[in-house]
């Protein structure tokens, strides 16, 4: 995890968690507990996915798509999705502006044979202030690989659900406050979290309200086995929190009342997220909400509700803003 490139966590204490790796310009899956996968673009227009394994550094490529990340103008951080031994890769690339003015997106869908546009959407320009800020894109496969979510809220064009098989728009009905969607770890089920609710829809059904539970409007990260989310609520006043959303009880749980984000799992039972202090105004901080990070990144045991501070080796730290969550191993 982390957004000043991304770090391979050892975290059997997860209160000392030891980095094994840095992985840069690039992003990464972890498929075992001895290797992750990699995404590598070449100048001909082809990406390769690279199992890397782990103590011995042996590569291997796994796969070439004809996925052209190596041109795309923003890189590839958080603009590509894949499943680990499937043959399919999506992919967003900025392709200028319409007759409008408007920016425009192309979201293509890759395989090792070719590659097709399925779906572009137009985002006119505007600005955000002071947290929840905008939605993240939605791009990601459903777990089987039948199904593609993608698209962004804030585009003219509303975020769109394809099954890949005939390649038809099976969408369900988005929430008013729709911000982005994503899927479960196993199974079907496709959140879909607005401002200030959360839905579930599974392909063939009717979309019903998670309840109990404030928005999973920041950064929400399923626990190893899928049946949590850790989430950061905000509040009309900016306020965070940190929670933890049990999806078999429907149950939520703040895990403390003090100003925290960023929270996310880092094993079972354990969450790491960002303390948070108040935010003083000044010629070089301008201040949009009541409290921002101060570099300390705390760990809570859920089982007894304790923090306790991080304590990473120097220059391991993931970064001082906030925690962007990755895969984990075991999923379990």
């Amino acid at each position: 995890m982390g957004s000043d490139g991304t770090f391979l966590y050892d975290v059997t204490d997860p209160v000392h968690p030891r980095a094994t790796c840095r992985i840069a310009n690039t992003v990464a899956r972890v498929v075992t507990g001895t290797a992750f996968e990699y995404l590598l673009p070449n100048a001909d227009g082809t990406t390769s996915v690279v199992l890397h394994a782990l103590g011995s550094n042996n590569e291997t490529v796994r796969a070439t798509f004809q996925a052209d990340l190596y041109h795309v103008s923003n890189g590839v951080q958080s603009r590509v999705a894949w499943l680990p031994g499937t043959d399919q890769m999506a992919y967003l690339a900025d392709e200028g502006t319409d007759t409008s003015g408007m920016g425009l997106t192309d979201v293509w869908l890759a395989t090792p044979n070719g590659r097709t546009k399925i779906y572009s959407y137009a985002v006119a320009g505007r600005d955000t202030f002071g947290r929840p800020g905008f939605a993240p894109w939605t791009l990601a496969f459903s777990p089987d690989g039948g199904y593609l979510a993608a698209g962004w809220s804030v585009a003219v064009n509303p975020t769109r659900v394809f099954r890949l098989s005939d390649r038809a728009d099976v969408t369900p009905p988005l929430p008013a406050d729709f911000r982005f969607a994503f899927w479960s770890r196993s199974g079907m089920t496709l959140y879909l979290v607005g401002g200030s609710t959360v839905s579930q829809w599974t392909p063939g059904r009717a979309v019903a309200p998670e309840p109990n539970t404030p928005s999973w409007i920041l950064d929400p990260d399923l626990s190893p086995n899928g049946t949590q989310v850790a989430f950061t609520s905000v509040s009309s006043s900016r306020e965070v929190r940190a929670n933890v959303y049990d999806l078999t009880s429907q149950s939520n749980r703040v895990l403390t009342d003090q100003p925290r984000s960023s929270a996310a799992f880092v094993k079972t039972g354990w969450t790491w997220e960002m303390e948070e202090k108040p935010c003083v105004q000044s010629n070089t901080q301008a201040c949009f909400d009541p409290t921002v990070p101060d570099g300390t990144i705390l760990a809570m045991d859920l089982a007894t509700g304790h923090e306790s501070a991080v304590a990473f080796v120097a220059g391991e730290s993931p970064t001082h803003y906030g925690i962007v969550a990755g895969d984990l191993w075991p999923k379990t």
